[in-house]
């Protein structure tokens, strides 16, 4: 249009960094009253959503972004990290591979395709899926060294997955394969 979508998104990733959520929602609505097949507000909405707790809603709304921008990463993402809350792991599972095979080397998003695998009751294939970053982990803001991912992309990898790893272990008991040792 005439360019008020960019202005409603940009208020709205504004009111987002300033975590007023409810205003936030509201420009990004607006935004797509503008602009219907507008991708990245409808992105930018489903993780408002999802921050607010309304895990269905925020998957209907990665839904449109993916279906307008099947190449946009964070949309698989945020659609998986919004099924994990339901507790949805097959469809989070779904989400996080279809964000692999866009970025295959991400440890970030191979280390939540395995969490997820894990509550599917997938231990081999959970584990299998830490491959070599299983070593090294996900360091959050301060980066992960050796494995290829400098600090700015483990950065932005940490903020943007919105993923809660405590939340999908919260309660995870895994199976004990011998009295001394635990895979937890």
């Amino acid at each position: 249009g005439d360019g008020a979508e960019e202005a409603w998104l940009n208020m709205g990733i504004t009111y987002a960094a300033e975590s007023d959520l409810v205003q936030a929602l509201a420009s990004f609505d607006k935004a797509l009253l503008c602009k219907p097949e507008y991708a990245e507000a409808s992105l930018h909405r489903g993780n408002v959503l999802r921050d607010l707790g309304q895990f269905d809603n925020a998957v209907q709304s990665y839904e449109l972004a993916i279906r307008l921008a099947p190449q946009q990463v964070q949309a698989h993402v945020g659609r998986g990290d919004a099924l994990a809350a339901l507790e949805r792991w097959a469809e989070a599972e779904t989400s996080y591979t279809e964000a692999i095979a866009l970025l295959p080397d991400d440890a970030g998003l191979h280390y939540c395709r395995g969490l997820v695998l894990r509550r599917l009751g997938r231990l081999q294939a959970g584990f299998a899926e830490f491959g070599d970053h299983a070593a090294v982990g996900l360091v959050g803001e301060e980066g992960c060294d050796g494995c290829g991912h400098d600090r700015a992309n483990a950065r932005q990898v940490a903020q943007g997955l919105g993923i809660r790893v405590r939340q999908l272990f919260q309660g995870f008991e895994a199976p004990r394969q011998d009295a001394g040792r635990r895979f937890a």
